[in-house]
């Protein structure tokens, strides 16, 4: 099992097999079915796989409780949480006449209150330093990494790969209505809503993928230096 866990393409594999558990669930149902699989069964399943990170994370907080790693894992956590309340919906408490906060046309309508818009901008601000600061730290890591086939790297590569396909597919629909004139098939959106949904749903488990990559190299490493 570490063998397999430790390979660089087990991330890579592991989204296609999840992936495709659910599409052959929903294979030749109704898009009705499909949306109310997406909109229910879904939503547990991606809580569960929050849950399921939150607890690996915290479990193996021993592995970065050093100087140098312990803030790296507090800015983890911190965006982990942040991700919960995204997929509890943040985004739609802070307003009281729009839908929508996090959004350039939140700050540019006049009808918002000034508060709301300077505590959306105090939030937006400091996930978007959190997100820099990992960035500016770990990408020479995470390059180098990637070309000597590091685990970790590809794992976090993986995320970095199905975190924008999904978010493709969730303009996808609306960016072809603009386009075109007319919405998708409900079965075509439905199937695309469903691609978008459990591929979200991967990226707390890759998380924990990760983590626990760091732990078993980080076991090996220590167990070959006291030989």
């Amino acid at each position: 099992m570490k063998k397999l866990l430790l390979h660089p393409l087990f991330a890579s594999i592991f989204i296609l097999l999840y992936v495709g558990v659910f599409a052959l669930y929903c294979l030749g149902e109704s898009a009705e079915f499909i949306k109310g699989f997406t909109g229910g069964g879904m939503e547990i399943i991606t809580y569960t796989g929050y849950t399921l990170s939150a607890v690996i994370v915290l479990w193996f907080v021993k592995d970065f409780n050093t100087t140098k790693l312990l803030p790296s894992y507090i800015a983890f956590l911190f965006l982990l949480g942040c991700a919960v309340l995204r997929e509890m919906g943040v985004q739609h408490w802070i307003p009281s006449k729009d839908t929508t906060a996090f959004k350039i046309r939140f700050f540019t309508n006049p009808n918002n209150p000034i508060g709301e818009k300077i505590l959306a901008g105090v939030i937006l601000l400091t996930v978007i330093s959190v997100v820099v600061w990992l960035l500016v730290k770990y990408t020479p890591t995470l390059i180098k990494g990637f070309f000597k086939f590091n685990p970790i790297c590809w794992t976090v590569a993986a995320m970095g790969g199905i975190g924008i396909v999904t978010k493709f597919a969730d303009r996808f629909p609306g960016n072809y209505r603009k386009a075109v004139g007319e919405s998708l098939d409900p079965l075509v959106q439905s199937w695309i809503v469903l691609f978008e949904e459990s591929g979200e749903s991967t990226l707390p488990i890759l998380f924990a993928i990760a983590v626990i990559q760091w732990h078993l190299i980080k076991k090996e490493t220590s167990y070959l230096q006291s030989k």
